[in-house]
């Protein structure tokens, strides 16, 4: 699980404990969860407990544990604990089966795997300005775009110099 992903399990956590009515705060745009200090405890901590409080006009630690219930029922999330004013640290299991399944879904894939099922046959016209920059930047592209299946089409401002195409 990534940080962002992370982020994301708690505010949904924090949705669900508002529709639930157990919550009576609004629900923030984003939650940071990052990496705790030195000598903290689990993978993750995030004060979104705190954030919510004043909002919610609860004591932070009962948010806390509110939080940390819905949570530890969260997959991926072997524990959740509630330090100090009401942060949150929590600890991420090694959910093998997830990455077994990814495994299994790159062998299976092979060397179309990162692939997208995007603009095969599609023509796109790529035009640059004539400096090098924009000629690297665009051979790039192009590159991307036909290992996708498109079908690219270069052109420049001015004729390149031809120690830019050899």
């Amino acid at each position: 699980m990534t940080p962002a992903d992370l982020s994301r399990t708690v505010l949904r956590a924090v949705r669900r404990a508002v529709e639930q009515g157990e919550l009576s705060a609004g629900v923030p745009e984003r939650i940071v969860v990052e990496r705790p200090r030195p000598g903290g405890r689990g993978d993750y901590a995030t004060n979104a407990a705190l954030q919510l409080a004043g909002a919610a006009k609860r004591p932070p630690r009962e948010i806390a544990q509110m939080l940390a219930d819905e949570l530890t029922r969260e997959p991926g999330i072997t524990q959740v604990e509630i330090t100090g004013p009401g942060f949150l640290n929590i600890t991420l299991g090694s959910d093998q089966s997830q990455d077994q399944s990814l495994v299994r879904e790159i062998r299976a894939s092979g060397t179309r795997y990162g692939h997208a099922p995007g603009p095969t046959g599609q023509i796109v016209q790529l035009h640059f300005r004539r400096d090098l920059r924009a000629a690297v930047w665009c051979d790039a592209l192009r590159r991307i775009l036909l290992s996708q299946g498109a079908l690219v089409r270069n052109t420049c401002e001015q004729e390149l110099p031809a120690e830019w195409t050899a």
